[in-house]
């Protein structure tokens, strides 16, 4: 590439940060009379910190947000009162990854950690779409398509209701990006913490551990397999004996395989909210990732992102109901499949590739949905645009 020359990854970067730091502000003005702290969705229900008494409430209940920018102002749970700021103490102090580097990052200062937590949250979003732009440009692929990525019903989510999905998984992807170079002591100690974020992202460190072990690679199998999970384990026993009392809730994300599937086409079927919007684009998005593992399986999983794939697709099945009711909190759990199947399809067939196309294709129309809900909602004059894409 010749010098001055941009590359079309920092391109499709750069154009996702300036999209979204336009539309967050526009909202922020028109919601949250400018402050940007009313994106943690803070309900009126629960009672907040000294450092989130001011935040805007955006309703009865609110969003995940707020408990993660409450566990940043005590990351370490050192004040008693903690626990009763949060609705699930702790399930949500288990995902201490976010929080404690907001922490770290606000010099142990409440008020400023929760802006970090909400800088983070969004940071990182825009770090994944830049890791799948260039790991896409390295193997041959077009960066253009992680446009789809920067548009995805995951990232949305976590930009317009500030949640730290898509910062851990930018850790786990930049963890399997080291890994590719044999720069494992990183690759581990990334995929640590994108665990200590998100659980799920173990299933990362798992597809890693898979492809190692079929490279003969034992040891780097053994320390992916073991130390993520492990280091996650020994922070919920933390966790379980400070919070004595406070049941090692797993947040209900997991029941029987299916069994939220004949709810959700009955929704669609009745023409429920969204059946010719979000959560029909949302289950066609599961419906190709399913079929994207079915293309992987038919080849040894030599990759670590195509075996972190198939694990997501299986994820997919066993999520629990009270998940798939709404596309804001399964596309969060499912982010991983558009991205990775996006890395993986280039080296899959022609054909078989279309898969993972409308893939990222149809999670991106879940994402642009969600947009269309928060500027409807936030500009009525926007609500009298119609459509079937976009309701």
């Amino acid at each position: 590439m010749r010098r001055g020359v941009v590359k079309p990854w920092v391109v499709v970067t750069l154009g996702c940060g300036v999209t979204w730091a336009c539309l967050l502000a526009a909202l922020a003005v028109g919601r949250f009379a400018g402050d940007a702290r009313g994106f943690l969705c803070a309900g009126a229900a629960f009672q907040r910190p000294a450092a989130l008494a001011d935040v805007p409430v955006v309703s009865q209940w609110g969003y995940d947000g707020q408990f993660y920018a409450v566990v940043a102002t005590d990351p370490l749970l050192l004040k008693d009162d903690t626990r009763r700021y949060l609705d699930s103490p702790a399930y949500r102090a288990s995902r201490v990854g976010a929080p404690l580097l907001a922490w770290l990052l606000g010099l142990g200062q409440p008020r400023a950690a929760v802006w970090f937590y909400l800088l983070l949250c969004w940071a990182g979003a825009l770090a994944l779409v830049g890791l799948a732009a260039a790991w896409l440009a390295e193997r041959g692929g077009s960066p253009w398509w992680a446009l789809t990525v920067g548009v995805s019903g995951g990232v949305a989510a976590s930009m317009l209701r500030a949640t730290p999905d898509a910062l851990a998984l930018a850790l786990a992807v930049a963890g399997l990006w080291l890994l590719a170079r044999e720069r494992l002591p990183w690759a581990v100690g990334l995929l640590v913490a994108a665990t200590l974020i998100r659980e799920t992202m173990v299933l990362v460190a798992t597809g890693g551990a898979v492809a190692e072990l079929f490279a003969g690679r034992r040891r780097a199998a053994a320390l992916l397999a073991v130390v993520p999970g492990g280091v996650y384990g020994a922070w919920r026993a933390v966790v379980a004996l400070h919070l004595e009392g406070s049941p090692l809730a797993t947040g209900g994300n997991l029941g029987v395989p299916f069994a939220w599937l004949a709810t959700k086409l009955t929704s669609l079927a009745r023409g429920g909210a969204g059946a010719v919007g979000m959560e029909l684009w949302g289950v066609l998005a599961i419906v190709a990732g399913l079929g994207g593992a079915v293309v992987l399986v038919r080849d040894p999983l030599r990759q670590a992102a195509a075996a972190a794939f198939v694990l997501f697709a299986l994820l997919s099945v066993g999520l629990a109901s009270q998940v798939m009711v709404e596309a804001y909190a399964y596309a969060r759990v499912l982010l991983p499949l558009p991205v990775l199947g996006l890395l993986v399809a280039s080296g899959t067939r022609p054909l078989a590739r279309l898969w993972f196309y409308f893939l990222a294709a149809f999670q991106a129309l879940v994402g642009l949905a969600m947009v269309r809900v928060e500027l409807g909602s936030t500009f009525p004059a926007l609500a009298n645009l119609k459509g079937y894409l976009f309701s």
